[in-house]
Parts: C-alpha cells; structure tokens; sequence
C-alpha cells in the first residue's frame, strides 16, 4: 500500500511539471523565471505598489507585492472615488494579466506552457489583501 501511494505522489507531481508546449520541465523553467525576476527586486510598479520578492513551487512562480497604503486608507480611497473592492481587485487582476501576458515574453510561453504566475498582495503593514493566480493569457 505504501509504494502505490509513493507512485501515485510521484506521478501527480510529475503531472505538474509536464510542460503543455516542449520538453523541459515546466516547474525548472519557474525556478529560472523566478530567479531572474529575484536579480531585479525590489522593483517599484507605479507610486503605489512593489515587487519585493518571489517564491517558486512546483510550477507557480508567486510574486509578492506590496502597496505603499494601509486597508483604512484603501476603503477611504474607494468611497471618496465610488469604485467598488471588486473594481479595485478586478483593475490589479487585469494589469497583472497584461503584463505577464504579452506575447513572445518569458512570463507569456511559461504561462502557456502550464505555469501559473501567482501576485499576493499585501498593504503596508503586512495584512493580506489578495492572491490572485494567472494560469492562462486568453483574457
């Protein structure tokens, strides 16, 4: 029982490495990914947000970011603006989505090739905002 559950893990770990495109293990070409993106940090996105660092696991490149506002001032923001948080949230997904996703960049074959480039988003004092997983380009 204990080796057909050992292989069956191997297997499913296997699984999400294959690549859809070529040959090369999609979960190497995070780590090189999340390497190379590391040499550029911290980079600031606009006045109000940065990438600070990157994590890789398996075949998820996640980028941690961080807005130079707390949650108060955030739904301050909001209200004064009348932008809802789904607006707000939708605004950061589809901008992520757009600039991982510009064809012929690395980010856009590794997400094509079954990667998935993952943004946490955090305030300033380090509260959670949101995650949000961009496994495909065809928004």
């Amino acid at each position: 029982m204990i080796n057909l559950f050992y292989i069956s893990n191997a297997f499913a770990e296997d699984v999400e490495c294959m690549s859809k495109i070529g040959k090369r293990s999609i979960c190497d070409i995070a780590k090189e990914i999340s390497s190379e993106m590391a040499k550029e940090l911290p980079m600031q996105i606009n006045k109000q947000f940065s990438i600070e660092k990157t994590l890789t696991y398996k075949n998820t490149v996640s980028l941690w970011g961080r807005f130079t506002f707390n949650e108060k001032a955030l739904n301050k923001h909001l209200v004064k603006a009348k932008i809802s948080q789904s607006e707000f949230q939708n605004t950061w997904k589809t901008q992520a989505n757009k600039g991982l996703c510009q064809k012929g960049s690395a980010t856009h074959q590794f997400i094509t090739s079954g990667g998935i480039m993952q943004y946490t988003y955090v305030f300033k004092d380090n509260t959670p905002y949101m995650t949000v997983d961009i496994d495909n380009c065809n928004t």
